[in-house]
C-alpha cells in the first residue's frame, strides 16, 4: 500500500490527484530515550515516515488482545470463558481489560500523532482492525477531519459481535470515519446488521447507489473494494533466480508428479487439518492417483497463532500417518510440511511450481494466494485453483473450483475434477480468473478508495 501511496506524489504524476504522503506507524523498535526518539524521527523524515513512540508492555499487551481476541472474533468465532467463577483465583475472563486497556492507549496515540501532523484538508486513510479505534480518536480530537478505515480482514455476524462487552465502542469508532470500505459485500453486510441491531442506526441508499449508514446526526459512506496484489511486479519476479531456483527445487524432489499445494498462515482460520485429513482419504479412495499426486504444504511462521507450534506438531504427525499408510518405498512423501518465514519471492516460487491450489480456509477475509497463483501462472496459462467458499476471493474468482471444506466428499470430488481436467476445461477456467486478475492493480485501489474519501469531504 505505502508505495503505491507515494505514486501519486511523485512529480509529474499523471493520475487523478497529486498527494502529499506521510505514513505514521509504529517503527518496530520500542525507544523511551527522547534524544533517541528525535534521531529516529529525523533519520525517518526523508521517507515521510512518522513514528509513534510507545512503551513495550503497551505494545505487547495491544498485539496479545488482537491476536488472541479480536482476530477470533473477526472471523465469527465466540469467545467463551474457559473456566467458572466457582475455580476463584484460576478464573479467566477471554475478554482481557487491561489488554483492552492498552489497545485503547495504543490506538489514542496514533490519533495524536495523526492529528498533530494534519490540519482540517488532511484524508486520514487507516488500515485494518488493529487501529480500529482511530477513527474514534481523532474525531474526539478533530470533528472536521475526513477519515477512512479499510478493514483487510472479515466482519463478524450480529450474533458473534453482540457477545462483545466492547461491541458499541468497536462501531460507534468505525461510524466516526467518513467512508468505511470491506472486502467483500457479505463483511458489509454483516457490518450493516450490527449498525442497525446493536447501535439502532439506519442505511440509505443515495444516488449513484452509494450506500450510507446514518447515526448520530452524522452519514458514513460504507462500500467494498477487495485489495489486491501488484500483478505486473510479480509477473516481472518469475524470472528472478531466487524464483527460479525455487520452483527447480520442488520439481527436482517431486519429478514427473502433479503437485497439489498450497502457502497458508499457521492458525486455525487457514483449515490446515482439514486439508490434511482430506488428502488423506484421497489418496485412500482413490487409488489410481497415489503415484502421481504429492501435497506440499508450506506454513508460514507462526505469526498470531499462540499454539502454532502444537498446530504444526499436528500436522506433522498427520503427514506422517498418511505417508506411512500409503506410500511407497523409493517415491517422495505423498505430504511433505515446510514452515518458514519467506520473502514473496520464494512463496511466488511455491505457486509457480504448484500444479494445483488446493485452499481449506474456515474464514479468510480475502485470501491472495490464489491471486499470486494466476501470475505465477501467467506464462504457461496452466493451473487450476480450488478454494474455499469461506475465502473471501471465492466471491470474486468464478474459474475455480469451490468448495465447502467441511464437505469432505465434495472436496475430494474437486480434486479428482482437477486432475481430470481436459485441457480446453482447464484454459477456459484459468482464462477467466487469470485476466481480472492482471487487470486489477494497487494504482487503482489506492486511487478509488482514496477518491471515494474525497467526495466525502465535499458531501460532508
Amino acid at each position: 500500500v505505502l508505495p503505491m501511496l507515494q505514486h501519486f506524489a511523485q512529480p509529474g504524476s499523471t493520475e487523478q490527484f497529486a498527494l502529499k504522503v506521510k505514513f505514521i506507524g509504529y517503527p518496530g523498535v520500542c525507544v523511551t530515550d527522547e534524544t533517541d526518539r528525535r534521531k529516529l524521527t529525523e533519520a525517518l523524515a526523508p521517507y515521510s515516515c512518522i513514528p509513534v513512540f510507545m512503551e513495550q508492555d503497551v505494545v505487547d499487551q495491544h498485539k496479545s488482545f488482537c491476536e488472541d481476541f479480536l482476530w477470533p472474533v473477526f472471523h465469527n468465532m465466540k469467545i467463551f470463558d474457559t473456566a467458572t467463577p466457582e475455580a476463584g483465583e484460576n478464573y479467566s475472563e477471554s475478554f482481557d481489560k487491561a489488554k483492552w486497556k492498552n489497545f485503547m492507549a495504543l490506538n489514542n496515540a496514533y490519533a495524536e500523532v495523526i492529528t498533530s501532523n494534519g490540519d482540517a484538508n488532511t484524508l486520514v486513510w487507516v488500515h485494518d482492525y488493529e487501529l480500529i479505534l482511530v477513527p474514534r480518536y481523532v474525531f474526539h480530537r478533530c470533528p472536521s477531519w475526513t477519515v477512512g478505515l479499510f478493514l483487510h480482514c472479515s466482519f463478524p455476524s450480529v450474533e458473534v459481535l453482540r457477545c462483545l462487552p466492547n461491541r458499541e465502542e468497536i462501531l460507534q469508532s468505525m461510524l466516526s470515519a467518513r467512508l468505511v470500505t470491506f472486502q467483500i459485500f457479505d463483511y458489509l453486510r454483516h457490518f450493516m446488521s450490527c449498525c442497525s441491531e446493536l447501535l439502532g442506526s439506519r442505511h440509505s441508499f443515495q444516488k449513484g447507489g452509494i450506500l450510507q449508514v446514518e447515526h448520530d446526526s452524522r452519514s458514513v459512506v460504507v462500500f467494498a473494494d477487495h485489495f489486491t496484489l501488484p500483478y505486473q511486479h510479480l509477473v516481472k519476479k518469475l524470472s528472478d533466480d531466487t524464483v527460479m531456483q525455487r520452483v527447480k527445487s520442488l520439481r527436482d524432489k517431486f519429478p514427473g508428479k502433479t503437485i497439489i499445494g498450497s502457502y497458508d498462515r499457521c492458525d486455525l482460520f487457514a483449515g490446515l487439518a482439514l486439508k490434511l485429513r482430506t488428502f488423506h482419504r484421497f489418496v485412500a479412495e482413490y487409488r489410481q492417483y497415489r503415484r502421481s499426486v504429492v501435497l506440499v504444504q508450506y506454513i508460514r511462521t507462526y505469526r498470531r497463532a499462540g499454539n502454532g507450534k502444537a498446530l504444526v506438531d499436528e500436522l506433522e504427525k498427520m503427514a506422517d500417518e498418511t505417508n506411512k499408510a500409503f506410500g511407497v518405498d523409493g517415491e517422495p512423501p505423498l505430504v511433505t510440511i515446510v514452515v518458514e518465514d519467506a520473502e514473496r519471492d520464494k512463496i511466488l516460487g511455491v505457486y509457480s511450481a504448484t500444479d494445483i491450489l488446493l485452499d481449506t480456509s474456515i474464514n479468510d477475509g480475502l485470501n491472495l494466494g490464489p491471486f499470486m497463483f494466476y501470475a505465477a501462472h501467467s506464462q504457461d496459462k496452466k493451473g487450476v485453483a480450488i478454494v474455499s467458499e469461506f475465502s473471501g476471493c471465492s466471491t470474486i474468482l468464478t474459474g475455480t473450483f469451490k468448495v465447502n471444506p467441511w464437505n469432505t466428499n465434495a472436496v475430494l470430488a474437486a480434486l479428482d475434477q482437477a486432475l481430470s481436467i481436459t485441457p480446453m476445461e482447464q484454459e477456459t477456467r484459468f482464462v477467466k480468473d487469470h485476466s481480472y486478475v492482471s487487470s486489477q492493480t494497487l494504482v487503482q485501489w489506492v486511487s478509488k478508495n482514496l477518491t471515494e474519501l474525497k467526495v466525502t469531504r465535499s458531501n460532508g
